[in-house]
């Protein structure tokens, strides 16, 4: 009898061991597992109970139909809330509605002001930003991103990926900047050949102002352009476009261009939340 209870206490070790095992195997990066609009309709159902108010993170899994905040479903459900930025925390577990999510259920849908809030809380995770960066704003189709989230990011498995790129494809929709990825995108990708990485800017205006300067003299047989704007105090943009210009060209460009404003959003996030000491 002592034996059989031993190799049961045995079994168990191994069997809890396993899962355990499994679990650091199967872990991904820090991603959210829904997408922005299903987000933000979860963070209105706490809205419309409480407002902005601090309540327990036991009181919004019942907000969300869960019995309360142990069950397994609700933990990825609010990590994703946290990441888009419509849920934050209000002190010790307590959470609430954050300022941004409550202005976009405040707003009318047409205010512009609600759209720029709705294109930077899309954005919001930060994994998105440094996909951008990696792979730039034209993605690849999702069969040659669900290889290279698994190589580069380390994604466990096809569906995290697979979760992952209808999450960023949705969020690159509100931020205008999303197409489906080309033939020739998938060979550059496969390959190894990458965007380049799009900087991360500092926290500056981001008001543009025309300022003229002189333009070097065009090689010949060869047409160049360049512009220069004064972005604020010590911050200067320059484009040079070699080659003709055409509207698919200067559709791509304002792609790369929002893909680099939904980065610098972030990193201002991130500054701020820096400077407050995560008080909110």
């Amino acid at each position: 009898m002592v034996a059989q209870a031993a190799a049961s206490t045995s079994g168990g070790s191994a069997s809890a061991g396993a899962a355990k095992a499994k679990r650091k195997k199967d872990r991904s990066p820090p991603y959210p597992s829904i997408a922005f609009a299903d987000a933000l309709d979860k963070a209105k159902l706490i809205w419309d109970r409480d407002k902005k108010h601090p309540i327990s993170a036991d009181l919004v899994a019942q907000c969300l139909g869960y019995k309360n905040a142990n069950n397994g479903a609700f933990l990825p459900l609010l990590s994703a809330l946290k990441k888009y930025g419509t849920v934050v925390s209000a002190g010790g577990d307590d959470l609430r509605v954050s300022d941004d999510a409550a202005a976009i259920f405040i707003l009318p849908e047409s205010s512009p002001e609600r759209q720029k809030l709705m294109k930077k809380l899309a954005m919001m995770p930060p994994i998105f930003a440094k996909v951008i960066a990696k792979y730039g704003a034209d993605l690849p189709s999702d069969q040659t991103l669900r290889a290279k989230l698994r190589l580069d990011f380390r994604f466990a498995s096809d569906d995290a990926a697979d979760s992952m790129i209808r999450s960023l494809r949705a969020s690159l929709a509100i931020a205008g900047v999303d197409r489906p990825g080309t033939a020739e995108q998938d060979d550059e990708a496969l390959n190894g050949a990458e965007e380049p990485a799009l900087p991360t800017p500092p926290p500056t205006s981001p008001a543009v102002l025309p300022m003229s300067a002189p333009l070097p003299k065009k090689p010949l047989g060869e047409h160049v352009e360049h512009r220069r704007w004064v972005l604020s105090d010590g911050a200067v943009a320059t484009v040079s476009i070699t080659g003709e210009l055409t509207p698919k060209g200067v559709a791509r460009l304002k792609r790369y261009i929002d893909a680099f404003a939904a980065e610098a959003a972030i990193a201002w996030e991130d500054k701020e939340e820096g400077n407050s000491g995560g008080s909110t």
